[in-house]
């Protein structure tokens, strides 16, 4: 829905490379959304270099929120998902919005990069550690059933290990549905390509590796919990012995997947309820009910 970005973060060479935020027109992005839910895409993904500053470029007072209730009111069967929220964007409109329309996905994408408040203003973000569990916090009682997806950085230059362990003390204190994990390194152009010193590069690694295994203990346990329940989802692929489909907390290629046993009848493109049976570390399986 736009180009570009208006943020500075000293990890980040879009600006430089994209330039400043550039919103498509509403008009255009709900014409292509018509066009694409009547060829019955049953899916639609907002998403942007940083999609909670769409419409601040247009001069129109119409932003993100206005597109959203635009999009939700074109008529047929189909979902919404919003991807890339900037933490400090998100607000109690935005989330009642989402909590109050069918076709608007459960489902926040809001990448956080670190918690520790002197990282994040060297990284050239706002908040911290108190702020984002206010978000979460906020998040979890207006949405039902809300699924949160983050992104962090490990090993950006200076991080101490006490400021590491922060972050994985946050991880396992919000216990997110889905996490991405970054390892820093340098990019020319950036502002961070200077900062020193550097973290070593097996420091990293070893980093890396405890917060993925911290998250993939919690994704592990919480898809343990939809064990013998129904969910409705969408079906993305149909093969002759299994299928594969997502349920609303899920986004196409990043998230997992729920695995459809004995699909026969089934079509990509599918709404249908899955009765789960059993689970991985990442994926849901089940059967048509």
């Amino acid at each position: 829905i736009a180009e570009g970005c208006q943020r500075q973060c000293t990890f980040c060479v879009i600006p430089s490379i994209r330039g400043p935020l550039r919103s498509l027109p509403p008009e255009d992005i709900l014409k292509r959304a018509e066009f694409l839910v009547s060829k019955g895409y049953r899916e639609i993904i907002i998403v942007a270099q940083d999609t909670t500053s769409y419409g601040n470029d247009l001069g129109k007072g119409y932003g993100l929120k206005d597109l959203l209730k635009d999009m939700a009111g074109i008529d047929g069967q189909f979902w919404i998902k919003l991807l890339y929220l900037y933490p400090g964007s998100v607000d109690e409109a935005l989330l009642e919005l989402i909590a109050e329309n069918k076709k608007i996905c459960p489902y926040l994408d809001i990448p956080f990069q670190h918690t520790e408040k002197r990282l994040l203003r060297l990284m050239g973000r706002t908040g911290d550690r108190e702020a984002y569990l206010r978000i979460v916090s906020l998040a979890k009682q207006i949405i039902k059933d809300l699924h949160l997806r983050t992104t962090f950085i490990v090993g950006f230059p200076t991080e101490t290990e006490e400021e590491f362990q922060g972050l994985v003390s946050f991880v396992r204190d919000v216990r997110f549905d889905h996490l991405g994990g970054f390892k820093y390194s340098d990019e020319e152009g950036t502002k961070a390509y200077n900062l020193k010193p550097k973290v070593p590069e097996d420091v990293i690694n070893k980093r890396y590796e405890l917060l993925m295994k911290t998250q993939a203990e919690i994704s592990t346990e919480k898809l343990r919990n939809y064990i013998n329940k129904i969910l409705t989802v969408l079906v993305d692929t149909v093969e002759e012995d299994i299928a594969t489909a997502r349920h609303p907390g899920q986004a196409p290629e990043i998230d997992g997947m729920v695995l459809i046993k004995d699909p026969e009848g089934l079509k990509v493109g599918d709404f249908v309820e899955v009765l789960v049976d059993d689970s991985t570390t990442y994926d849901l399986i089940g059967r048509l009910v």
